[in-house]
């Protein structure tokens, strides 16, 4: 696939992504005047970023007015750097983690964690850029298209909190136990590294406490009643199984045991 056709495809999934913020004239963003940044060069590592002034007409969806951009999606030229900005490859960039992805293959999975991303901007994850990136589009192609953005494109969408279990035990076994244990036992061998003497008595306290005692870990019950009570509705990640409902998870855990 050359890189026109790719370019296009990635566009339409970040459409199709983002379409809660345009449910309808999706047309009209892409109409939008985005440049396409060729990047020719490999991923820098930790990748090299830039804050982005927004127009008058939009800083208020930035972060003092501005949107953290890597630097090679900005192209050389003249004009504000939001006229220079490749947004679509951006929000691609953001969503699919493309530095991480780069750094992973060096240096094996980080498993989230950002604080094996040693010297990164911690900018990167602080703030929700690929949101505040699909605000701007709206409010753009609203300001081109001299209209009012709820008119054009419809409400924006309601915030929505997903609230996920991720389901690693339900009973205490010795692999569990080991597992915990060596991991305590390592934090409390970095604590006295570091000279704290009685952080790391403290971790050892918890490795003995955790090899030592009984706790039950089927929960299930308990969470469904709390959050019957809270009028919420959650769901269960186990395993093989995404994103399940909680007499589904229950039969499958008792199937299972």
């Amino acid at each position: 696939m050359d890189q026109v056709a790719l370019y296009i495809q990635r566009r339409e999934y970040l459409l199709e992504t983002l379409s809660d913020y345009w449910p309808k004239n999706t047309s009209k963003i892409l109409e939008l005047p985005v440049l396409e940044v060729e990047v020719t060069k490999s991923e820098a590592l930790p990748p090299r970023t830039q804050f982005v002034r927004l127009p008058h007409w939009a800083e208020d969806i930035g972060v003092n007015g501005a949107l953290l951009i890597p630097e090679q999606l900005i192209a050389l030229g003249e004009g504000p750097p939001w006229v220079r900005t490749d947004w679509w490859s951006t929000v691609f960039w953001y969503l699919n983690g493309l530095a991480e992805r780069v750094f992973e293959k060096l240096n094996g999975p980080i498993h989230s964690y950002s604080y094996r991303l040693k010297g990164w901007d911690s900018r990167l994850w602080e703030r929700a850029w690929v949101n505040r990136i699909a605000l701007f589009l709206r409010r753009w192609a609203a300001q081109s298209q001299g209209g009012d953005e709820e008119a054009l494109f419809g409400s924006l969408p309601l915030p929505e909190v997903i609230l996920t279990h991720d389901v690693d035990a339900i009973e205490k076994t010795m692999a569990v136990r080991l597992k915990q244990v060596g991991v305590h036992i390592f934090n409390a061998l970095r604590q006295l590294r570091k000279g704290h003497c009685r952080r790391a008595l403290g971790k050892l306290g918890q490795a003995i406490r955790f090899l030592l005692t009984n706790d039950s870990y089927w929960c299930f019950e308990i969470i469904r009643t709390m959050e019957e009570a809270a009028m919420i509705h959650s769901a269960l990640e186990l395993g093989d199984y995404s994103k399940i409902d909680f007499q589904d998870a229950i039969s499958i855990v008792k199937d299972n045991m």
